[in-house]
């Protein structure tokens, strides 16, 4: 609770004192940046973009670059680039959602440079065709269950991360958004 930390749309990671106010720290990560993500032991901050498409790892006492993840992969069978879509958190695991290509991807940051650990893939397929694109995404407390929204599919997916199944399809309305998500005993709201 000592430190906020943002990004802006224009690119621009901040690292704010909550206690006066101060912004004690700023980098450029992007040229169209959106989510972050803080490792549970707040020395690493994850920021995702749209413009390159990256997602930038930062050590928040320096913050300092120390990794860049170019997001390249595959879809429908075809090489493509993605914009990165919500970043979760647990322990020292972050979430990163591969937009475009309906992916999620884990960056494990006790491992030595900081591997990606696990690759969820086709998490909005449908009849055997992907349809992208994933947004925002909602990991439940104990980090058993991730659950991301399709925008074009107006359902949320749900993924046991202990087995990597999708184990559910939510219908949702239109253009879901799971924003921070709420998850009180059993139920996720």
């Amino acid at each position: 609770g000592k430190y906020l930390y943002i990004v802006a749309r224009d690119g621009i990671a901040s690292k704010v004192d909550l206690k006066t106010l101060e912004t004690l720290a700023q980098i450029r990560v992007g040229d169209n940046s959106r989510g972050t993500g803080l490792t549970d032991d707040g020395k690493y901050l994850l920021v995702g973009n749209f413009e390159p498409h990256t997602a930038v790892l930062i050590d928040t006492d320096s913050f300092e670059v120390i990794k860049e993840y170019k997001i390249e992969t595959t879809l429908n069978g075809e090489e493509i680039t993605s914009r990165v879509g919500g970043i979760v958190q647990k322990g020292s695991k972050l979430y990163v959602v591969i937009k475009d290509a309906n992916q999620v991807w884990v960056i494990d940051t006790a491992k030595n440079n900081f591997p990606i650990v696990a690759k969820y893939e086709d998490m909005g397929q449908r009849d055997g065709v992907t349809t992208p694109p994933l947004h925002d995404v909602y990991l439940t407390p104990d980090g058993r269950h991730l659950i991301a929204a399709v925008q074009d599919a107006a359902v949320a997916w749900v993924l046991n991360t202990e087995t990597g199944n999708v184990v559910a399809e939510i219908p949702t309305g239109e253009t879901p958004h799971t924003g921070p998500g709420a998850t009180v005993g059993d139920l996720t709201f």
